[in-house]
Order: structure tokens, then C-alpha cells, then sequence
């Protein structure tokens, strides 16, 4: 009996010392693993979204230009703008920091306008979101202000995409106010009523999210373009701008006139200009509006003008942003202080832009 025993806890021993020696080697196969591909993810997280470079002291980030409030930088208020000829003269977008313009459905353009450096008192006609509007927001970690939206572009609101926050005339309507003029180009916001409601909310309100571009008063290398076109269809939305070599600006040409603020009654004139080209695709479009949507994940050809000189570019972005811009060598883009216009364009666009 006693022998008996003898051997079973042997066999019990030996049994557990291979358990031992298995869990030890796996153990030890998975920490080295485990560490290898966090320094590739590591790696790869860096090259896709380099740090992105800081203002300088006493600058606004969204502008490189001097900021003198002693409120810390706020997350900008990105808000969707009419574009068509019948809301024209739109107001406020002399004071955005940033504004894009896309293609949606009809071949009219729309707005995207981020305001954080300054606040105007009206701002608007402001429309429904799309699904690019939304992921361009998120771009910014933003406040997407907007009176409903098409399906897909609630859908993605509603699911709580990360770095947006929601800010829909539907529900917040005592931050918005109806004018006289003919729907639906006669809604309107202001700076402070959206301000005051991101706070009643408790909403946070400090800027965390940087451009991937640097500001800077030198002139870089490029070719001298002094002037461009992008060929919409619709003669009313046919967009060019003008160098100007006193101000250092692009005069804005909407339809064949100056686009100009309904507020100032001056042309808008943006110190920089990016045009961004994106495949663009049909979505489900059960009502016939001919809705569109363009590839927010991968990376494509941009071109960058600034200081009169025309740069080729790249972005690339993560499919929850932020689109991180790059020269063709890959360097850090540098930019004039100052507003800045994004054109979102068709990939099939870039062969039909025509420069001077």
C-alpha cells in the first residue's frame, strides 16, 4: 500500500512540474509577444498621428494668431452653413477659424465652420448635418451644431461617435432663433447662446484637440500660384480664389462674385487654403435625394496654398480621425497665421483644378 502511494504522488509531482514548465513557457512566449506588438502598435500609432506641433505662447491653436482672453481656448462650435445662392450673404464667416466647404447632394456645397477664437453674435443660415460634416467635427473634437441631418448622419449622433457632441436645433431650440427670411435659410445662432448651452448642459468646454499643421511667417518652398479655380458644376457654385500679395490672402470668389460676410460686407479672404481629395461614394438613398458620402479612413493627395505658393501634400486618417496633413517628403505642414478653408473635394476633381 504504502508503495502504491509512493508512486501516485510521484506521478502527481512529476505531473504538476510539467504543468509548471508549460504555463512558464507560454507565459513567457506571450509576455514577449505582448511586448513586441505594443511597440508596434506603439510605432505605427506615432507614424499615423504624429504629436501635433503647439502655438506659440499668447497664440491661438485653431489661428496661430495672438489670443488675448483670459478664458483658456475653447472646443470650437462647428457649425453646418447654407451655401446656396439664396442664403448668400451668410454671417459670421469672417470670424471662423476654420471652414470647410463640401459637395452634397444637387451639386450645391455646404459649410462646416468652427468658431473658437472669436464670437460672432450671428452665425448662420445653419442647415442639417451629412455624414462628412459629422466626421469632420470629429476631426476637432467639436460641437456639431446643426438642425437635423440626413439618416446615416443622425444614426452616427445617435450612437454617440466618440469626439463629437451633439448639438441639434431639434432638441436645444432656445439656442437657435427663426427669422423672416424664406425657410429653410432663416435659422441662426450666436457664439454666447451656444456657449451658455454647452455650459447649462455641462458640457466640457476646453480645447483638446490641435491641427496637425504649424504656423509660421516665413515664406516656403512651392510654386508661386497666384490664382485657382475648382470646377463645380452649377455656375452658382463655381469657387476661385485670388492671391492677394498685400494682405497676404485669398479673396474668395463664390459664383463669380466676391463671397462676402453679411455682417462686414467684406470678401472673405482666408490666409490659407488646403484642398483635400477624398473618394466620394453613393449611399443608401431611399428617398431619391441623391445623397453622397466621402472616405474619411486611409489617406490621399492634397494640396496646400499659403504665402502665394502652391505645396503637394498628403492626409492620412484613422477611421476616428483626426486627418493629420504632411508635405510629400513628410514634413509638418507650415501654414500663415490666420483663418484657414478646407475644400473637401472628389478624387476626380484634382485633373480639372486649374491654377495661374
Amino acid at each position: 500500500m504504502l508503495q502504491k502511494h509512493t508512486i501516485l504522488i510521484t506521478i502527481i509531482i512529476t505531473f504538476g512540474s510539467c504543468l509548471v514548465g508549460f504555463a512558464g513557457y507560454y507565459l513567457s512566449t506571450y509576455l514577449f509577444y505582448y511586448n513586441a506588438a505594443q511597440q508596434n502598435i506603439s510605432t505605427l500609432t506615432h507614424n499615423a498621428a504624429p504629436t501635433p506641433p503647439k502655438a506659440a505662447p499668447g497664440a491661438h491653436p485653431l489661428t496661430g494668431l495672438p489670443y488675448l482672453s483670459a478664458t483658456p481656448a475653447r472646443r470650437p462650435f462647428a457649425i453646418v452653413i447654407d451655401n446656396t445662392p439664396e442664403a448668400r450673404p451668410q454671417y459670421g464667416l469672417s470670424k471662423a477659424d476654420v471652414v470647410y466647404e463640401s459637395l452634397t447632394e444637387g451639386g450645391v456645397t455646404r459649410l462646416l465652420a468652427l468658431f473658437s477664437s472669436e464670437k460672432p453674435l450671428r452665425i448662420g443660415p445653419i442647415r442639417s448635418a451629412r455624414p462628412y460634416l459629422v466626421r469632420q467635427a470629429q476631426d476637432w473634437d467639436a460641437f456639431l451644431v446643426h438642425s437635423g441631418g440626413s439618416t446615416r448622419a443622425l444614426d452616427m449622433l445617435n450612437t454617440e461617435i466618440p469626439h463629437v457632441y451633439n448639438l441639434d436645433e431639434f432638441s436645444n431650440g432656445n439656442a437657435f432663433v427663426r427669422t423672416s427670411q424664406t425657410p429653410p435659410h432663416n435659422l441662426f445662432t450666436s457664439y454666447i447662446a451656444l456657449e451658455t448651452l454647452a455650459e447649462n448642459k455641462a458640457m466640457p468646454l476646453t480645447l483638446t484637440a490641435l491641427p496637425s499643421w504649424a504656423y509660421a511667417t516665413t515664406t516656403p518652398e512651392g510654386s508661386t500660384t497666384t490664382s485657382f479655380a475648382i470646377p463645380y458644376n452649377l455656375a452658382s457654385m463655381k469657387v476661385a480664389y485670388q492671391y492677394d500679395e498685400a494682405s497676404q490672402t485669398y479673396t474668395r470668389m463664390l459664383g463669380g462674385q466676391p463671397h462676402r460676410d453679411a455682417e462686414t460686407n467684406k470678401p472673405l479672404s482666408p490666409a490659407n487654403v488646403i484642398l483635400e481629395f477624398r473618394d466620394m461614394a453613393d449611399i443608401p438613398d431611399p428617398q431619391k435625394l441623391g445623397l453622397i458620402d466621402y472616405s474619411y479612413a486611409g489617406a490621399g493627395d492634397a494640396i496646400i496654398f499659403t504665402k502665394g505658393k502652391k505645396i503637394n501634400a498628403r492626409w492620412t486618417r484613422s477611421s476616428q480621425g483626426p486627418t493629420v496633413y504632411a508635405t510629400a517628403t513628410g514634413r509638418t505642414v507650415q501654414l500663415k497665421p490666420g483663418q484657414t478653408f478646407i475644400e473637401a473635394l472628389p478624387t476626380d476633381f484634382k485633373a480639372n483644378v486649374t491654377f495661374e
